[in-house]
């Protein structure tokens, strides 16, 4: 008979997030290969026995929910786990928003606005974050221009203490002169970014607005993968899982304001863990826009640069593409808390286009209950 268990974040690894795009690393690299590549590169570097290779008879899934396809993926696969119907998965996702454009190839049924369900501009990411503004007229511009540029510094500066490197996987790349390389970094970064840079942006999503590119984040190709574990399996092959599932909890929001959608669900998922906001000692929020992140943190009475919040910066800096993103905030989170014993619990959280929310919490293996000195 199955058994209830715990379910355990056993490593997670990435390719190089790529623009976009004809110009972007990856215009000549499928899809299914940055997924192939990521997960190779996480087998080779967790030899459990019964990961040694995938036979056919290994099943698979994949699902859609559009920013969340790899934060629900692990969710999924994760409540599998805990019912104990599987003792490992493999859960990730894979985004080409070059060869799959955003709008390029949906077909959203037109009663959808014909019959007023939502609004034209709920189909339009930009223009929802505008609405935010909106809403709140204290997140100013200026708290989103400067967040933006304070993503871009803290994901250089963690590049250059060597704290992102150790968990891409490179790719192989073909340019366009048919000569071959190989992609190793994030190639999306603007580590120079200022608040005079920022506010010289044009506002593409409404005549002065208040959304930029620079506070937004860039179309990106990219894969994620992770492995996780049931308690048997951690205990049979010896694993160090880096965080342990603690709860997740999914939320629906107007589409219109879609980018508030992390505010309830992080609501939900804090009351299924008998916990509050304050018990969180690192977010990894997933920066779709500066005024999304910015409304949560507003609304949980956190400051714009609290120290906890996306440590070695986000999205803004290191590219959201779509699908993949959500394990990306799990591989930064688990590094975090390698290096935090003094933190319990970890919150990744992010909005979802067309009016939703996903957050998971996650605590720490290595908490030893000290406080940091």
């Amino acid at each position: 008979m199955a058994e209830i268990s715990d379910v355990f974040f056993v490593d997670g690894i990435r390719t190089p997030f790529g623009r976009a795009g004809e110009k972007g690393m990856y215009w000549n690299t499928r899809a299914d290969d940055l997924a192939v590549k990521a997960t190779i590169g996480l087998m080779e570097r967790n030899a459990v026995a019964i990961l040694a290779g995938l036979p056919q008879t290994v099943p698979g899934l994949a699902v859609e929910r559009m920013c969340a396809g790899a934060m629900t993926s692990v969710t999924t696969m994760g409540a599998s786990i805990g019912v104990g119907m599987y003792d490992f998965a493999l859960a990730g996702g894979v985004e080409h928003m070059g060869h799959h454009p955003i709008g390029g190839n949906a077909d959203p049924n037109p009663r959808f606005v014909s019959e007023k369900m939502v609004d034209p501009g709920a189909l339009n990411m930009g223009v929802t974050a505008e609405r935010i503004f909106d809403r709140f007229p204290h997140l100013t511009k200026e708290r989103s221009d400067r967040f933006g540029m304070l993503s871009q510094h803290k994901v250089q500066a963690a590049y250059d203490a060597g704290k992102i490197q150790p968990d891409l996987v490179s790719v192989a790349i073909k340019g366009a002169d048919g000569a071959w390389g190989l992609a190793t970094e994030d190639e999306g970064r603007r580590p120079q970014t200022t608040m005079e840079d920022l506010a010289a942006l044009k506002t593409p999503f409404r005549p002065h607005g208040r959304v930029t590119a620079g506070t937004s984040s860039p179309l990106t190709d990219g894969a994620t993968m992770s492995l996780l574990a049931g308690v048997g399996a951690v205990k049979e092959f010896g694993l160090a899982p880096k965080m342990r599932m603690v709860s997740f909890a999914f939320a629906g929001v107007q589409p219109e304001i879609m980018g508030i959608g992390p505010i309830p669900s992080t609501e939900k998922a804090l009351k299924k863990a008998g916990l509050t906001i304050d018990d969180i000692g690192l977010f990894e929020l997933n920066e779709a826009f500066a005024i999304q992140v910015i409304s949560l943190l507003d609304h949980f009475g956190i400051a714009d640069d609290d120290p906890r919040v996306n440590q070695w910066g986000g999205a803004i800096a290191l590219g959201h593409p779509l699908a993949a993103s959500g394990v990306r905030l799990m591989i930064q989170l688990a590094a975090q808390f390698a290096e935090r014993p003094d933190v319990r619990y970890g919150l990744t959280a992010m909005c979802v286009g067309l009016g939703q929310g996903g957050s998971v919490i996650w605590e720490n293996p290595h908490y030893d209950g000290k406080k940091k000195k």
